[in-house]
């Protein structure tokens, strides 16, 4: 009979105990285990429909393994035959004097030259960079392959797509996409990282293809990195000292400044040291002069969020308090951290943004209408003055100047007027802040200087020429904020919005064009606009000499086509919108990094991977190093690993480029990409620390925490007042994608992450951090469509799943039970191992509703008892593939279900995980449909 449990599951729970020795106890094998090779599975039914009545429902979460190894069963065991474990490899160890290695310097005893250490990764890299052979007795390279240029069809099955289709069973829209484009992106397939979608392809054995975006993401976080860590170590330190020297000086200083300007500071520096944290008075306020109700005012509107107007230093004015919502790397939790970066956001956005107007020229900065006020704010410059007499007063000028050395060579150039150059101006012209007449002595001096490109303040229209200005720390105008003000009105008449195709336009794809046609032909002067904004934008960026310059150049050298052999599918619009899709993110993590220093424009992956390739992107792996090098100088070292990979990259890049394929050694090297060995090792008992292998982590100056942190972000690029709202660009986890590389060779099938990169405009108020951004339902990528296939959507099933273990005379059963309130007609399952390869042929059933039990039986597997008391169990079942062959049985659609996990064990510190989707592990229990109840 059918093991068809539904209604009788009381009676099934009670016969569990009288069949608790067969759970658990140690009598023979069962006579019905049969050996693999005698199984058939069984074929998909066609007939009508099951009833959809639905069935008790059963929590499996509350089964026991001796319940569950009581329960009634059909047919026979499927025999698992003997499998070697990883615990069979040989055991690597931290060198002595070394612990707590985080790497595998040494290949074990036993172990051959693609194990994955450091020293075999350094001879396999340095094999990589050597020039390539030339015939004996000439200076021509080798000859290309016969069939280098032999473009795949579309049609015959590129070599190891088999082995890619039985790990990930593509759909027939994924295969629709990877026939028209060469390649496809599989949205279904997410990981929270690239650290481990890498070593998913290193564990179960694929060819491997690297894409740029990878590259780029370890270039983001260690950029990032060395900001945060100067920051951290530098700068909030002379951000307390730089408040403290100039509040206690200003407290002394009655009847060197008027009432008003004591005023006007008191609470400028009242406000920041509240953002910053600091401790209140004995009054339990930080005005220095009974202000505190002006200074939770401004702290309110700080809390509001928003674009507001406010009464501030005399005169009506709009801040946009919004910027001080923390975001980027200063919001990301982090429980290591020894500072409040949140705090040093928050007041150095305050004393970097809140300007004084020196000049009013076309008009007064921040001026709270549409139109236009040209008249000059003297309390306002009398107010700098003083700031700057202030800050010298106080002995701080030399935290000024750390500020000033950081950001300078990080993010360049300011173009408002500085504290020390306001000092020079004053000493030049002998102006000092009590005279009467400074304000207008101020004026003269500026004359038409100190001309500023960008709005990075709230701004009427009709004003061409920018305010002259002063602020204390000043935000940093960075190559790509006056090209974006000139997409939207003035500039183009009627045009309230931008978004990620404009951006990629001016990071000079072509393709973009494609997503702008509608909006090129409603505004006329857009297309002249986009393409003096691209020359502008590619001019500034090469001028300039900061860590944004260079990290903005290689992000633009992506849209440059590399000279040489490439696969066909890089010839497809397909392709420059994946191109376009590694730009934006890759903007978009730029834009993370300097979000406080930078000012925002306004409106007005051994030896087992079969074969390697790498996206041969050589002008941007060029323009990477150059970017990297200048980061080594500015952080005053490190990085040698990121630079090194970058320089081996950029050697089979040239490689590939001249051949169409990678060298031996160069496959070898990228096949050792990312190997982790969990704490305890491969036996899980060494004592070993964990350690994190192979030429990615080598990219990351923490090899656990900056290649394991979840890679989604979101970067805010642009105000846009008149619609209240903010444009941002941002990134999910990454997804796999299928690529067929038809150059060197035939056609060759690999996998590799793609960052799934997306756009979205909110409101201004509350700025969306990293993790915020992962819930708004706004979130678009039209550019991902033509090469992004859609994950699935889930069935309307409730499917519980869960592997229970019964102990057997020399092995072990494993059951996975299936509970549903509906019939599903044939089911089977496959156990999978390290490597996600079968262990057996699919074990199949007809699922009806109730419960359906699954056995196998796997000699030599079982509970291992440990020295310190408890049991372990030891068993080669990996992962695991359930599939559902026709939806349909159930009315719940048409065609198969498959439900596939990873053997992946990877872990790291990963902090901020919450909204990303993630290829399911292990064999824990799952459920297909709603969630449980």
């Amino acid at each position: 009979m059918r093991a068809r449990l539904g209604p009788f599951l009381p009676l099934a729970l009670a016969l569990a105990s009288a069949l608790g020795a067969a759970c658990h106890g140690s009598g023979p094998e069962p006579a019905n285990v049969a050996p693999a090779q005698s199984l058939s599975l069984a074929a998909s039914s066609k007939s009508a429909p099951a009833p959809r009545a639905s069935s008790p429902r059963i929590d499996l979460a509350k089964m026991t393994d001796k319940e569950a190894c009581g329960l009634p069963v059909e047919g026979q065991a499927q025999h698992v035959l003997q499998h070697d474990a990883p615990t069979a490899l040989p055991e690597p160890q931290c060198p002595a004097g070394n612990p707590f290695c985080d790497s595998v310097e040494s290949p074990p005893a036993g172990a051959d030259a693609c194990f994955v250490a450091n020293e075999n990764i350094r001879r396999a890299e340095a094999k990589s960079r050597a020039p390539a052979p030339r015939a004996a007795g000439t200076s021509a390279p080798p000859p290309r392959p016969a069939d280098v240029s032999a473009a795949w069809d579309g049609v015959k099955k590129p070599k190891y797509l088999d082995r890619i289709d039985a790990h990930f069973h593509l759909t027939k829209a994924e295969q629709g996409l990877l026939r028209r484009n060469g390649f496809v992106v599989l949205d279904r397939v997410a990981y929270t990282d690239y650290a481990s979608a890498f070593h998913d392809v290193f564990q179960e054995e694929l060819p491997l293809y690297v894409g740029i975006d990878p590259i780029l993401h370890a270039v983001f976080r260690g950029t990032e990195s060395v900001l945060e860590r100067v920051e951290q170590k530098k700068l909030a330190p002379a951000l307390r000292s730089l408040l403290r020297k100039m509040r206690g000086t200003l407290a002394r200083s009655r009847g060197v400044y008027d009432e008003t300007t004591l005023a006007d500071l008191d609470l400028h520096l009242a406000v920041a040291a509240s953002l910053a944290g600091e401790e209140p008075g004995r009054d339990g306020g930080h005005s220095l002069f009974g202000q505190e109700e002006a200074v939770r005012a401004v702290l309110a509107a700080v809390g509001n969020k928003t674009l507001e107007p406010i009464e501030l230093f005399g005169r009506p004015r709009v801040v946009d308090f919004s910027q001080l919502e923390p975001r980027g790397h200063y919001s990301a939790f982090n429980p290591e951290a020894k500072w409040s970066p949140s705090a040093y956001f928050q007041a150095v956005m305050w004393l970097s943004r809140l300007e004084y107007n020196l000049v009013s020229r076309s008009s007064r900065s921040s001026h709270p209408d549409a139109s236009p006020d040209p008249r000059e704010t003297p309390r306002e410059a009398r107010d700098a003055l003083a700031l700057a007499d202030l800050v010298q007063r106080a002995g701080a000028l030399s935290e000024l100047a750390a500020f000033e050395e950081v950001y300078g060579a990080f993010a360049g150039r300011r173009e408002d007027v500085s504290i020390p150059e306001l000092l020079r101006i004053m000493q030049k012209e002998g102006i000092r802040p009590n005279d009467p007449a400074a304000p207008e002595k101020l004026k003269t001096a500026i004359g038409d200087g100190y001309e500023r490109t960008a709005r990075t303040h709230f701004t009427p229209e009709n004003a061409p020429e920018l305010p002259a200005i002063a602020t204390l720390l000043g935000p940093r105008i960075v190559p790509d904020i006056a090209p974006l003000t000139r997409l939207v009105h003035d500039r183009v008449p009627g045009r309230h919005r931008l978004g990620a195709a404009d951006v990629a336009h001016l990071l000079g794809h072509d393709r973009a064009n494609h997503w702008l046609a509608a909006d090129l032909k409603q505004f006329a002067p857009l297309g002249a606009e986009l393409g003096a904004a691209r020359r502008q934008l590619a001019s500034q960026a090469e001028r300039g000499k900061d860590v944004q310059a260079s990290w903005l150049r290689a992000i633009v050298a992506l849209s440059r086509d590399p000279e040489g052999v490439r696969p066909s599918f890089m010839s497809r619009d397909a392709y420059a919108d994946s191109r376009m899709n590694s730009a934006l993110v890759a903007y978009g993590q730029l834009r993370h990094t300097f979000v406080l220093l930078a000012g925002q424009g306004y409106d007005s992956y051994g030896c087992e991977i079969p074969d390697a390739y790498l996206e041969p992107l050589a002008p941007a792996y060029d323009a990477l190093l150059a970017h990297v090098e200048g980061l080594r100088k500015a952080a005053g070292g490190g990085f040698a690993g990121l630079e090194r990979t970058l320089r081996t990259l950029r050697a089979i890049a040239g490689t590939e480029l001249g051949s169409g394929a990678p060298t031996e050694a160069q496959r070898t090297w990228l096949a050792m990409v990312a190997e982790y060995l969990p704490k305890g090792g491969y036996s899980g008992d060494s004592g070993e620390p964990p350690k994190w292998t192979g030429w990615y982590f080598d990219m990351f100056e923490n090899r656990e925490i900056g290649a394991t942190v979840a890679s989604a972000f979101v970067a805010d690029y642009f105000t846009l007042t008149n619609r209240q709202e903010v444009a941002y660009l941002g990134a999910e986890g990454p997804r796999l994608g299928v690529f067929v590389v038809d150059t060197g060779g035939e056609p060759r099938a690999m996998v590799g992450p793609v960052a799934r990169g997306y756009e979205v405009h909110a409101p201004i108020t509350g700025r969306l951090d990293d993790k915020s951004a992962l819930t708004n339902p706004n979130r678009q990528a039209a550019w991902r469509e033509g090469f992004a296939a859609p994950e699935p959507p889930v069935p309307p099933l409730d499917v519980q799943g869960r592997m229970f273990h019964c102990k057997r005379a020399g092995g072990l059963e494993a059951r996975l039970v299936l509970a549903s309130d509906k019939d599903l007609g044939s089911v089977a399952v496959t156990l999978l191992d390290h490597h996600a390869d079968p262990l057996a042929p699919p074990l199949g059933r007809e699922a009806h509703a109730g419960l359906t039990v699954f056995r196998f039986y796997l000699p030599n597997a079982g509970f291992e008892d440990l020295p310190f008391g408890g049991t372990r169990l030891r068993t080669p079942v990996e992962a695991m593939h359930v599939r559902i062959h026709d939806l349909e049985q159930s009315g719940a659609g048409q065609g198969p279900y498959d439900y596939t996990t990873s053997p992946s064990v990877f872990t790291g510190k990963d902090f901020e995980t919450e909204g990303l989707p993630a290829r399911p592990r292990g064999v824990e229990a799952f459920v297909i449909g709603r969630a449980a109840r």
